[in-house]
């Protein structure tokens, strides 16, 4: 068969080979990056961690709380504001701890609590200054609010922790400013049951319901 190559004939030359399609490589980068993206969010975004069943890091809640336990201690809007915040925060952390939950509901009830003397102290005044019922019937509107959030908190805590008597007794409150005395009475009992001694808390809140 003879050599000779027709140069003008392009059918007689071998054809390059089609360039390999990249799409694959692409595709598999980018998986990568999405794939590292999600683990920092879940690292980074405390309730993505939780939802995915992942728990606070070793020693991280404690600082959280004792932070709030100080401010809520200062028994004033700034405090009760600043426990807000603090306990909060815990929630974020893990979800599944009722301590940072629990700790949630007595702050509302405290604030509650607090907002309802101050109630109670415009609603005497007002009988010489009218003026004050206005300002008493909005604080009186703020009780409700945050009791309401103190029992959602609360029915929240006992759901993880039913045993957990702090949950109990921060039930107990919120459902006293709720308007449900026999219901408070039930999670007292409930609490005293699981206590040697009843606590400051339990006959403070105990006295607030008779």
């Amino acid at each position: 068969r003879s050599l000779y190559v027709d140069e003008e004939d392009e059918s007689a030359w071998p054809k390059a080979a089609p360039p390999k399609s990249r799409t694959g490589l692409w595709m598999f980068v980018g998986l990568l990056v999405l794939a590292g993206a999600a683990a920092a969010a879940v690292f980074f975004y405390p309730p993505l961690r939780t939802a995915v069943g992942l728990t606070a890091p070793e020693g991280a809640m404690e600082p959280i709380l004792r932070a709030g336990n100080e401010a809520l201690a200062l028994d004033d809007e700034a405090g009760y504001v600043e426990a807000e915040r603090k306990f909060t925060e815990g929630v974020d952390l893990d979800r599944n701890d009722v301590r940072p939950v629990a700790s949630l509901a007595l702050t509302y009830a405290a604030w509650a609590q607090s907002l309802a003397f101050d109630a109670s102290d415009l609603e005497a005044r007002a009988a010489k200054d009218p003026s004050l019922a206005d300002q008493a019937a909005s604080l009186r509107r703020r009780v409700k609010e945050k009791a309401a959030l103190a029992l959602k908190f609360a029915d929240t805590a006992v759901g993880l922790a039913p045993s957990n008597t702090v949950a109990l007794l921060a039930k107990a409150d919120a459902l006293r400013l709720s308007g449900d005395p026999a219901g408070a009475k039930t999670q007292l009992t409930r609490a005293a049951r699981l206590q040697d001694e009843p606590s400051s808390a339990h006959h403070r809140i105990a006295g607030l319901v008779d």
